[in-house]
């Protein structure tokens, strides 16, 4: 019947396993690739990639085995498809990795002056994440700082990709002015995130092997530190109540394991990247308790039109100081020149005193 014409994406083992290829597909082969992650891929075979890799009919329904089709031909698939695929499944989760509840909370954190005090309050509410969330972003961040790595050839650094995935992983649920002013700090707590990884996610030291290491430590904090408050919100006991049994999402028993390892040295013997699957989630859980799914239909996804500006002269409504080099600090009432579009969402680019860089959209009017 061929590729169905919608397919469902969500935050569970599918989600997970598709964005474990495509990671790996990339650090195979493009992280050298200038522009890594601001290069948009061709809609058309963004959405066919996300179609035949996301459809329902890639999961067993028995066992919970993931049989996904191979995307690791580069030209077929050129890695800024891959790469825009990646970020639209993040983008079009219904709720963001980093989770709306703790959206203002992350966003106080980021306007910390004191850096250790901002990392510190970061690092604590990352480890309030849900298990299946601090899963994926362990293994996202980690990736990203293995892009960052490799700026000296695709340009892009640790706050460059940044301003890429801020607004893709800490949004508001609620779309306001104030919610669009706070873009900046979310691109501030990604970049905390990428340059600590090591030390916000040091108990997934070996989560490429054995993907359970990150959700026993998931596990351990939420345990522990179940009854604490979180900073800037009210106190568990005052919130609502949460789902019993709340870190049965993933099941790894070991007869999986032993066959990732036997799957893993067949694959060093061979010389070649593959994936490690996660076993299938434990259907015995009772689905009345389990998180809220976050689905969204992609594959639909509109071809872009460049965005008409009725000039490229703006000025300032707002002060802003830059986060990142990248970024251009002003005050109120200056006037901001050669203004054109960037390919981050609610970014421009302009010229100011002889530099170039990014501008917050919201920040600015066209005159």
């Amino acid at each position: 019947m061929g590729c169905p014409t919608r397919c469902e994406c969500q935050l569970d083992e599918l989600g997970y396993y598709f964005v474990r290829q495509c990671i790996t597909i990339i650090e195979s082969r493009g992280l050298d690739d200038q522009g890594l992650y601001r290069v948009v891929g061709v809609n058309s075979r963004v959405s066919r990639l996300m179609q035949i890799c996301l459809d329902r009919k890639n999961v067993n329904p028995i066992t919970g085995a993931i049989s996904m089709p191979d995307f690791s031909d580069p030209i077929e698939w050129e890695t800024k498809t891959i790469t825009s695929a990646l970020k639209n499944y993040l983008r079009n989760l219904s709720e963001p990795l980093l989770t709306f509840r703790l959206h203002v909370p992350y966003v106080e954190a980021a306007k910390l002056t004191d850096k250790n005090l901002r990392f510190s309050r970061i690092d604590n509410l990352t480890s309030q994440l849900p298990p299946r969330n601090y899963a994926l972003l362990s293994i996202l961040i980690r990736h990203l700082r293995n892009v960052s790595l490799h700026s000296e050839k695709n340009l892009m650094t640790v706050s460059n990709l940044s301003i890429c995935f801020g607004p893709t992983l800490l949004k508001s649920q609620q779309e306001s002015i104030s919610a669009i002013m706070d873009i900046k700090y979310s691109n501030t707590v990604v970049n905390v995130l990428i340059e600590g990884c090591d030390k916000i996610f040091s108990g997934a030291n070996d989560f490429v092997s054995t993907a359970s290491t990150v959700t026993l430590r998931a596990n351990a904090i939420h345990s522990s530190q179940h009854n604490m408050p979180i900073l800037g919100l009210p106190s568990m006991a005052t919130m609502p109540p949460q789902p019993t049994q709340p870190h049965q999402f993933y099941a790894f028993d070991t007869h999986y394991q032993q066959q990732q390892q036997q799957q893993l040295q067949q694959q060093q013997q061979n010389e070649h990247l593959e994936f490690q699957q996660l076993n299938h989630i434990n259907h015995s859980h009772n689905q009345s308790n389990q998180m809220s799914q976050h689905s969204f239909y992609a594959p639909s996804i509109p071809a872009k039109t460049p965005i008409q500006y009725p000039s490229n002269i703006v000025r300032t409504l707002y002060a802003c100081v830059a986060d990142s080099e990248s970024e251009l600090s002003f005050g109120p009432n200056e006037i901001i020149t050669d203004v054109r579009p960037s390919v981050e969402v609610g970014w421009l680019e302009g010229l100011l005193n002889g530099r170039r860089g990014l501008v917050p959209a919201n920040y600015v009017q066209f005159i």
